[in-house]
C-alpha cells in the first residue's frame, strides 16, 4: 500500500502489453478477483472490460 498511486503498477502493466503486442498477441486474459474493488478499477483503467469473473482485453495493435 505505501507505494501505491506511483504509477508503478500502471508502467508495469503498460510495458508487458506493449512487449505482448509487440510479439503478436491480439488479446490478453487477465483474472482478478471482483471482490477486489481497487484491482478492478485499476484494470478497468487499463482497458480491460469484464467476462464474467474473467477479465478480457478486446485487442492489441501491431505484432512481431
Amino acid at each position: 500500500a505505501a507505494l501505491r498511486g506511483r504509477g508503478l503498477g500502471r508502467r508495469l502493466m503498460d510495458a508487458v502489453l506493449a512487449d505482448m503486442s509487440a510479439c503478436g498477441a491480439r488479446t490478453v486474459v487477465l483474472e482478478a478477483d471482483p471482490a477486489d474493488a481497487p484491482a478492478m478499477s485499476f484494470y478497468a483503467r487499463l482497458g480491460f472490460a469484464p467476462q464474467g469473473t474473467t477479465l478480457l482485453l478486446r485487442a492489441l495493435p501491431g505484432g512481431c
